[in-house]
């Protein structure tokens, strides 16, 4: 998708309460997150989980594909 648009939607990251979130997205790219305006009588205001979730997806240091067992069931640092 091209353009900026905000999407309504809800993040059960963690605790599974489900917040309601809007997420702001340019161009396919996260640009904020900000918490949402959808009724949810468990949510008390989005929590900082939701709010920082764009992190989990562009985090330099984030799994992008499937660790490979290197040795033995069982033996320390066998992931790579």
């Amino acid at each position: 998708d091209s353009g900026k648009k905000v999407v309504r939607t809800v993040c059960s990251l963690m605790d599974g309460v489900a917040c309601g979130l809007s997420v702001e997205v340019n161009n396919g790219v996260i640009t904020r997150i900000s918490p949402g305006d959808l009724p949810n009588p468990e949510d008390q205001g989005s929590c900082r989980k939701g709010l920082f979730a764009s992190e989990l997806v562009y985090h330099k240091d984030r799994l992008r594909y499937p660790l490979k067992r290197t040795g033995q069931l069982g033996e320390r640092d066998r992931f790579r």
